[in-house]
């Protein structure tokens, strides 16, 4: 054994679970995993140099938490390392292993697996994920004073910052009046992210031929624009309804909430127009999608 290398492994920060399959041993679950200790690795190892046979092999069967782990095997006594995927038997020279296990946001682990001729080990490796701080994010808006909304919720008014942001990335729009910006925040962990957004006048969608509705109302006048109530009210719908996320859906959203809303006027029924007036969040939007 590589003299070197048996410091590193006796020393693992958390040594991995080695499972041997336990033939004839009443009550043993063959599934199950334990931490080797240094005995049993040096009383393991001991026991393999005698009975290992050159050409012999066994396999090893790796079961990670999260099954995205990275994981490199070494030969204990070489230094060829080689990559290995969780979830996947692999044929392997009967011997002892160093295994390193590595995954995004988690902390590393390494330690010891051995395999005798013939046999399966079933190692069991859980990571511990890595606390992560929230973040922050500042929003400035071109011109000023935006509503700004965050995953589909209103947040408040540019220029602001938001604070105790997960980290990773989030949905942000910016409307003021007539004019939208949409886009995509990374927020860092205990950072500030910077969202710079200059609006920019909404696309004029065409005029439906002939505007679907679920009621026989009467259409309203193609020259009559929409009122301010209707208008504010599907400007902020618009921009949190989950049918306007794709590329150019959110002008035909919103054309069809201000000719059902305007339609709404003169009918006795308003239920897109109830449904409106509610607070704005990514549930009421969906709901308001479905009337509409």
């Amino acid at each position: 054994m590589n003299n070197a290398l048996l410091p590193r492994i006796l020393c693992a920060v958390a040594v991995v679970a080695c499972a041997r399959q336990a033939v004839g041993s009443p009550g043993a679950d063959p599934q199950s995993s334990r931490l080797m200790t240094r005995a049993e690795f040096e009383a393991r190892s001991r026991e393999l140099r005698a009975k290992v046979v050159p050409g012999r092999t066994g396999f090893l069967y790796f079961l990670t938490n999260p099954k995205d782990t990275s994981l490199t095997i070494t030969a204990i006594g070489t230094k060829k390392e080689n990559r290995v995927e969780p979830g996947t038997l692999v044929e392997v020279a009967s011997g002892c292993f160093f295994v390193e296990a590595t995954c995004r946001r988690f902390l590393p682990t390494e330690g010891v697996v051995c395999v005798g001729p013939d046999e399966a080990a079933r190692p069991q490796i859980d990571l511990l994920s890595v606390p992560m701080k929230p973040g922050s994010a500042t929003f400035i808006s071109d011109p000023l004073d935006a509503v700004v909304w965050l995953d589909g919720r209103r947040v408040g008014v540019a220029p602001m910052t938001l604070k105790d942001i997960p980290e990773g990335d989030h949905q942000v729009s910016m409307a003021l009046g007539d004019l939208i910006w949409s886009g995509t925040v990374t927020v860092p962990s205990d950072a500030v992210a910077l969202v710079k957004a200059r609006l920019s006048p909404r696309a004029q969608a065409a005029a439906p031929a002939a505007p679907v509705v679920r009621q026989p109302v009467p259409a309203p006048a193609p020259s009559a624009p929409p009122g301010p109530r209707c208008r504010n009210l599907c400007y902020i719908y618009a921009v949190t309804s989950p049918m306007a996320r794709g590329e150019g859906q959110l002008d035909v959203v919103l054309s069809r909430c201000l000719v059902r809303c305007e339609s709404e006027n003169q009918s006795p029924n308003h239920p897109l127009t109830d449904c409106l007036r509610q607070t704005m969040d990514a549930t009421t939007a969906a709901a308001c999608d479905a009337i509409l």
